[in-house]
């Protein structure tokens, strides 16, 4: 019989990993928790959360527009223009980082009966795990690193900026244009633009948001075109170039749009390259990710993977869901380890653009 370290070794603190650490150590296992930045992950640290406090702030700007309708008067007593509120992006990036502080604080208090170890995993094979040159045992491991923002490969992409980005500039530009169609390309457009940046989005495809329904898809194009933002769809950008502090964005069809800066929001694929997966044989799926069977199980018996870097809905309740239901089967009584597996067919699903949709 083997003589593990641990019975559960979960690598990645974010959504999925941090629940399912918790839960399996709730149970009884003896669990370990690597992670290699922040307690949170991706939403709470560059995700959902920053950006939810960016999305809210950006919104104050229409209520000012609103409130006139309300009987609210920009002028003084003498008739006098009253100026309006002026937005200070430090103090809305220091506040913003208050409070990423205080609920990394509740994930570290969540993991009182788990051991975390800070530093980036790899595997030395099935059961093995590197951390800072010290090497830990597991049973079962969990792979919950999560995703990281992908940029296509096009000249001069090292002048775009990820969406990890955006949540530590030092200053915002006077004019930006967002690359992408998705969640985040729209809700970063929409953002920029209530923080008074002309905003360009920039679309390879005919209209964005695809997916969701196509009534809602065309009413945001109306919404923001209303709100100022200037839409380019059909535009592949084919090379970025820099002058001075200028960035021009050159579509394969020879248009050109000219900015201060340029967001890459096309997408997110597995932050698999320090994991040295390939000295476990788990294999991975033609779109990148980390193939699972139903109970998220990989080629190799005791290795499971959830998260971003496993399920096609990465989305933060997705992975919240998926570890805790693993380590109910893992770790838990035989009546938790009947329950249903999470159904992905109905998926509440938010878009935080102004306005927002669902």
């Amino acid at each position: 019989m083997h003589n593990f370290d641990f019975d559960f070794l979960v690598i990645g603190a974010g959504s999925g990993g941090a629940r399912a650490s918790r839960i399996a150590a709730a149970h009884g296992a003896k669990v370990a928790l690597v992670e290699r930045g922040h307690m949170g992950g991706t939403c709470v640290n560059v995700g959902c959360v920053p950006k939810k406090l960016f999305a809210y702030a950006s919104r104050f700007h229409d209520d000012f527009d609103d409130s006139e309708g309300f009987g609210w008067d920009w002028t003084t007593d003498s008739n006098q223009s009253v100026d309006r509120p002026v937005h200070n992006w430090r103090k809305l990036i220091e506040q913003k980082e208050k409070e990423l502080a205080r609920l990394r604080g509740f994930y570290v208090s969540a993991q009182k009966h788990s051991h975390v170890i800070e530093g980036e995993a790899s595997f030395v094979d099935n059961h093995t795990v590197s951390v800072n040159g010290q090497t830990f045992t597991a049973d079962k491991i969990l792979i919950a690193v999560g995703g990281q923002p992908f940029v296509p490969n096009i000249e001069g992409k090292e002048h775009m900026l990820i969406s990890d980005d955006m949540f530590y500039l030092n200053t915002l530009p006077a004019r930006a244009a967002v690359y992408g169609g998705g969640y985040i390309a729209t809700e970063f457009a929409c953002i920029l633009n209530g923080l008074g940046v002309k905003t360009d989005l920039i679309y390879r495809g005919d209209l964005f948001l695809r997916g969701f329904d196509h009534d809602i898809r065309q009413h945001m194009v109306e919404e923001l075109m209303k709100h100022g933002v200037n839409l380019h769809f059909n535009f592949n950008i084919d090379r970025v170039e820099k002058k001075g502090n200028v960035l021009k964005a050159i579509g394969s069809n020879g248009n050109t749009i000219e900015t201060d800066m340029i967001l890459a929001a096309t997408g997110r694929v597995p932050l698999l390259d320090p994991l040295k997966i390939e000295n476990t044989g788990v294999e991975l799926a033609k779109n990148g990710l980390i193939a699972v069977n139903d109970v998220y199980q990989t080629s190799q018996d005791n290795i499971y993977a959830v998260g971003d870097c496993s399920s096609v809905s990465q989305l933060t309740p997705v992975a919240i869901n998926e570890g805790h239901f693993l380590a109910d089967m893992l770790f838990g009584p035989d009546n938790m380890k009947k329950r249903g597996k999470p159904l992905y067919n109905i998926i509440p699903t938010a878009v935080f653009t102004s306005p927002p949709i669902g």
